[in-house]
């Protein structure tokens, strides 16, 4: 990308000699001493040649841009929370606890017998898929919450940083960067887990955005809020885990 860069600017570059060129080529015809027929006509063919010139550069210009615009990269966002099928979010909702919003089960009545157990509903893996031929150099993702949020001071894992809190301090986006991801291979993120997140609304989304040179794109996902009861009726045979 960056030597195509360069080729780029050296035709702008080529182009501003040319045009300078020609100017000073005019001046040069104008103070000839010939006949005005003459010098119009050897100012025509100066203007004929930078006129090819520049059509050439145009063309060379043209089709580099089109080999920038085909030689892309194509990223696809796959994340799967622990209960969840992959790319869909279902999370179940705990009891009130007098904070504001809506807290998220972390705990659960043991399903095989008495006491309790953890429940690993915010377990979040994620990875990126490149399904170009061509390398994603500097990929980015960004998990954007709308009516989710994380405590303020939330510690996330090595590679994860925080890219946006509400008014309030409370965390909102998180995002992720890192080397390029040649074409048709995968990379898979750091494991996160999302121990206090909270449903600040009654219908969510998740919005992932991915980034890369000449590429960015968006992609949403409704976020379904279930009681522990509602869950257990909807999906009896869920099965929790990362990816397969």
């Amino acid at each position: 990308m960056n030597r195509r860069l360069a080729v780029l600017w050296g035709a702008v570059g080529f182009l501003v000699v040319i045009l300078v060129a020609l100017a000073v080529a005019l001046k040069k015809a104008s103070e000839m001493p010939w006949g005005l027929t003459d010098r119009l006509t050897l100012a025509g063919d100066e203007v004929a040649t930078a006129g090819l010139l520049m059509a050439a550069v145009a063309g060379v210009v043209a089709v580099l841009a089109y080999g920038v615009a085909f030689r892309t990269p194509r990223l696809l966002p796959e994340f799967k929370f622990f209960w969840c099928e992959a790319q869909t979010v279902t999370l179940v909702t705990g009891e009130p606890d007098g904070i504001p919003g809506t807290p998220l089960l972390i705990i659960r009545p043991n399903p095989a017998g008495p006491g309790s157990q953890i429940f690993r509903q915010l377990e979040l893996s994620v990875r990126v898929s490149n399904e170009a031929r061509w390398s994603a150099q500097n990929p980015a993702l960004s998990i954007d919450m709308d009516g989710l949020l994380l405590p303020y001071d939330t510690g996330l894992p090595q590679g994860w940083r925080i890219d946006k809190r509400n008014a309030l301090r409370s965390i909102i986006a998180i995002g992720w960067e890192g080397p390029a991801i040649h074409g048709h291979q995968t990379r898979d993120l750091p494991d996160i887990d999302l121990h206090g997140l909270r449903a600040s609304k009654a219908r969510p989304t998740l919005t992932i955005l991915l980034y890369a040179e000449g590429f960015s794109e968006g992609y949403d996902y409704d976020v379904e809020l279930l009681t522990l009861a509602e869950w257990q009726a909807k999906y009896p045979d869920a099965e929790g885990g990362g990816f397969n």
